[in-house]
């Protein structure tokens, strides 16, 4: 199939990527959260309910919604739109998450996951491309619903400037925070958070990282989501 030489928002929206179901386990749950940074200090015993699967009130960090039932390969589908035009992986970058729970996340089970392309918008030297994924328990009930913007370097100048509504965010108020508290990621978190499921090179390869035109290999983004 001849790839277009600009984005096609009409052959973009409504593609579906694709389906698929994955299952996953408590070790999976445990492994999501130390890499977003919980039990850095081992004699927190809150973060114990979300590392140790004997603690008595064990259960799932609620960002863990964004990577459980991940489809395997993002990139690989939006190369499939008929919409999208070729282009380099290393200029794609994870730019906003949006993360709805809709019931509780089981510690381990079978989820199915829809991942579909919902909007994309012409930012003038890239594309704002939105994806939405639904994931599904094995009794075919909604658990929670993610939508992910990767920002495309390279690919604007297509006139389009979305479809989906300007979201209409509360301004931070003009006064010193309620509280504040720092926490720290370590230099090899992104080579801990990758083992969660998101393998791309960018995150652990200087080579590739040079090739995205870092300097040396970035955080993900949606381990910041976690960390924070």
């Amino acid at each position: 199939m001849a790839k277009p030489d600009q984005v096609i928002p009409e052959k973009c929206i409504g593609f579906e990527i694709g389906r698929e179901t994955r299952s996953y386990t408590a070790d999976d749950t445990m492994l999501y959260a130390v890499g977003v940074g919980a039990s850095q200090d081992p004699m927190n015993r809150e973060d114990l309910d979300f590392t140790f699967e004997l603690s008595e009130n064990f259960k799932v960090l609620p960002t863990f919604g964004v990577v459980i039932g991940e489809f395997s390969s993002i990139f690989e589908g939006l190369t499939k739109c008929p919409g999208m035009p070729e282009f380099n992986p290393m200029m794609l970058l994870h730019g906003e998450q949006t993360l709805e729970i809709v019931r509780p996340i089981p510690v381990s089970g079978d989820i199915r996951s829809k991942v579909s392309i919902v909007d994309v918008a012409d930012k003038g030297k890239g594309a704002l491309v939105t994806t939405r994924s639904e994931k599904f328990n094995s009794s075919g009930e909604l658990i929670c619903v993610c939508d992910s913007k990767a920002f495309i370097r390279g690919i604007g100048g297509f006139g389009f400037k979305g479809a989906l509504p300007v979201e209409n965010l509360p301004s931070t108020p003009n006064r010193a925070p309620d509280a504040t508290a720092r926490e720290k990621t370590f230099l090899n978190q992104a080579v801990l958070y990758r083992l969660t499921g998101d393998k791309n090179p960018l995150h652990i390869s200087p080579e590739m990282a040079a090739k995205g035109n870092f300097d040396k290999p970035i955080l993900h983004g949606l381990c910041s989501f976690g960390f924070a």
